[in-house]
């Protein structure tokens, strides 16, 4: 969830440009703010990234996404920060084996 407009439009956008970018793929999901579950049977061993990308996976709406169930972690994790939050997100996911991850930091003073 952005903590400001601006996290909002970098989510909103970053997800939009990525949609584009895999569109005509049925087997990549591309989402943001999705709660992703990453230990079967702990409910609250979650993250939630601004936005993720998993290949080789069905594309399309769900409610949450299990790695168990899908068979692997996402491939890739953006997470948007001012820099008085740090970088929580991508620590954490990247220590379930997400391959590819990129923290965009940026301070609303600076604008």
């Amino acid at each position: 969830m952005a903590d400001n407009t601006l996290q909002e439009k970098v989510n909103r956008d970053a997800t939009l440009m990525l949609r584009h970018h895999f569109r005509g793929r049925e087997d990549v999901l591309v989402a943001n703010n999705l709660l992703v579950y990453y230990v079967k049977d702990k409910p609250k061993k979650r993250v939630v990234p601004d936005v993720m990308v998993a290949l080789g996976v069905r594309g399309g709406d769900r409610m949450s996404y299990f790695v168990w169930e899908e068979g692997k972690a996402p491939d890739f994790v953006l997470e948007v920060s001012d820099s008085q939050f740090g970088h929580f997100g991508i620590s954490r996911v990247s220590e379930k084996g997400v391959e590819g991850s990129l923290a965009l930091d940026f301070c609303l003073r600076n604008l």
